[in-house]
């Protein structure tokens, strides 16, 4: 190889390396996924889900683990997000973990129990709640 391609090659390959190592250092790798625990119980006549609003971060990956101690099943439902998870019922005497992941764009999102609303469950409220999705949550 001459000389005259040898400089150009070496200085590209040096300007790569500089801009990968800048990249890593500034932190620019992908956050780690965000998780909360939803925890749904039953509050006298109705049944609620603790927290019912959380802030996750916009456009990171999400995990909610949902922990149903109640014998019904219910749903956790995003309509804006296309997300409806069926939650099933916990076992006799214990707990069922239910889990889903999704990715939210900036904005705020409102959820609900779909199945809370029907003449199946006899509430006097639906389950519900707020997710907010903002930047470095």
């Amino acid at each position: 190889m001459s000389r005259q391609l040898t400089f150009p090659l070496v200085a590209a390959a040096f300007a790569v390396a500089l801009v990968a190592t800048a990249a890593t250092a500034s932190g620019a790798r992908a956050p780690a996924p965000l998780r909360v625990t939803v925890e749904i119980s039953a509050a006298g006549s109705d049944e609620t889900a603790l927290p019912a609003a959380f802030a996750i971060r916009a456009g990171g990956t999400t995990t909610i683990v949902f922990r149903n101690h109640t014998q019904v099943f219910h749903t956790f439902t995003i309509r804006a997000l296309g997300i409806s998870v069926l939650v099933r019922p916990a076992r006799p005497h214990g707990v069922r973990t239910t889990t889903v992941s999704f990715v939210a764009p900036y904005g705020v999102y409102e959820w609900r129990c779909v199945l809370c609303a029907s003449s199946s469950h006899p509430h006097m409220h639906a389950m519900g709640g707020k997710v907010y999705a903002i930047v470095n949550a």
